[in-house]
């Protein structure tokens, strides 16, 4: 098999696993609608195993390619969607051609591959004060911007003045990185983001002893960014701003209007209290997901809410087939394996030993599950305005009846998934209960 350049053996055979599988699977897919490539709707066709694969050899090239090669982040998710279609709309030819199919992978290495260049750059990190010495940690050094300190690592200082504006900044960051002039900011990111995060704890464990107070570890790297090629430092220095996790501020009325309109928010307060008071913490850590910078931050938070909404009364060792099978009970439309998939996630961000796991359209896909989950519970309410307890609310729906149709519709393959079996016997188990 030949080499893909940019892209690690592990990775290229795990891709070429799931497109011989998707070319497999394709005429069922298509037949079904126009296809979707994120995991969870994989999930419904390959099974979570392969799904996930395919999820890592994703993650695994593009932290390779886009923060060092890739020319834009949007312009990559979309090739890999054409990547996918194109084996999904002539599976023959790639069940019958191995050969053409690891060419079409080499071409993706070779498209999004450039050249690279050697690069010192200085970013900007607000609201760190490192104070007159400097901090190194690994490859990176924090420094103040003082004039000595500017002239010591041969940085102007005028160059900083009018690229720094009137931004508050107390503390710069300097290290040497491998990338495009495209890509000069993301290619350190990692590298600095990593770096702040040892710094913090480094500080938290000198401060251990005095109850530091973590209002004095909120750093963030602006955006600001001076690049210098270490070839040739006296030319070719360039200066950006590439905007990073922060507020946008633009009118939401009408969304919010719709929102609480056509999911019932209106009456939540009017709800029993102990039902209220269930929806408010799973709404809280809803809420709560929006503010992290990261996709698997945001996935545990939801996944909290879920444990909330679904889990009142009782304490699973594995929550995800239950949830799953609860969330159906309720009305859920989405494919419960596909859901309990999204669950077991939540472990594999926790325990597992790579990131990131998931992604915006993962975050998506669960956050919709919240919102349904959280309108059918308040329909549910609202219709049985005698019942006082979320726990209650669920008995209602974790009927004999509706868990045998359950399993009947599971035994009729009405559902899809490697993991339904695992759901099913959560239903047999509670069956017998009742």
């Amino acid at each position: 098999m030949a080499a893909v350049p940019g892209v690690k053996l592990d990775s290229r055979d795990q891709l070429l696993e799931f497109l011989t599988h998707l070319a497999e699977y394709a005429p069922g897919m298509l037949k079904a609608g126009e296809p979707q490539f994120n995991p969870t709707i994989l999930s419904f066709w390959l099974g979570k195993d392969l799904a996930w694969e395919f999820e890592l050899a994703l993650n695994s090239i593009r932290v390779e390619l886009v923060p060092r090669h890739a020319v834009d982040v949007f312009l990559l998710n979309s090739f890999w969607d054409d990547l996918v279609c194109v084996v999904a709309s002539s599976a023959a030819k790639y069940l019958d051609a191995p050969e053409a199919l690891e060419s079409l992978v080499a071409q993706f290495g070779g498209r999004w591959k450039p050249a690279l260049q050697e690069y010192k750059v200085v970013y900007a990190v607000k609201y760190l004060a490192v104070g007159p010495e400097p901090a190194v940690i690994g490859d990176v050094e924090f420094f103040p911007p003082t004039d000595g300190a500017l002239a010591e690592r041969s940085i102007s200082k005028e160059l900083v003045s009018n690229w720094l504006g009137e931004e508050d900044i107390v503390s710069l960051a300097v290290t040497t990185i491998m990338a495009t002039e495209k890509t000069i900011f993301e290619a350190g990111r990692e590298t600095i983001v990593e770096a702040l995060e040892l710094l913090r704890l480094a500080a938290l464990m000198g401060l251990s002893h005095r109850g530091a107070t973590d209002e004095l570890m909120q750093w963030r790297l602006t955006g600001n960014y001076l690049a210098f090629p270490t070839s040739v430092p006296s030319t070719g220095i360039s200066k950006g701003y590439q905007r990073t996790f922060r507020p946008l501020v633009i009118p939401l009325g009408p969304h919010i209007k719709h929102g609480i309109e056509n999911w019932g928010l209106e009456g939540v307060h009017d709800l029993p209290e102990e039902i209220r008071e269930r929806l408010m913490r799973a709404i809280h850590w809803i809420s709560h997901s929006t503010t992290h910078e990261t996709d698997d931050h945001r996935f545990v938070d939801l996944c909290t809410s879920l444990e909330i909404l679904l889990l009142p009364d009782e304490n699973y060792g594995e929550k995800g087939s239950p949830i799953a099978l609860r969330y159906c009970l309720l009305g859920g439309s989405l494919n419960p394996p596909a859901v309990k998939m999204m669950y077991d996630w939540r472990n594999h961000i926790i325990h597992g030993n790579r990131l990131p796991v998931v992604g915006p359209r993962d975050t998506w896909d669960l956050r919709h599950v919240c919102f349904t989950t959280i309108g059918l519970i308040i329909g549910l309410s609202r219709r049985h305005p005698d019942v006082d307890s979320l726990a209650g609310l669920i008995r209602i729906v974790e009927t004999r009846t509706s868990i045998e149709k359950f399993i009947d519709r599971a035994d009729r393959g009405m559902f899809e998934g490697s993991l339904l079996p695992k759901i099913v016997t959560v239903a047999k188990t509670k069956l017998k209960r009742l």
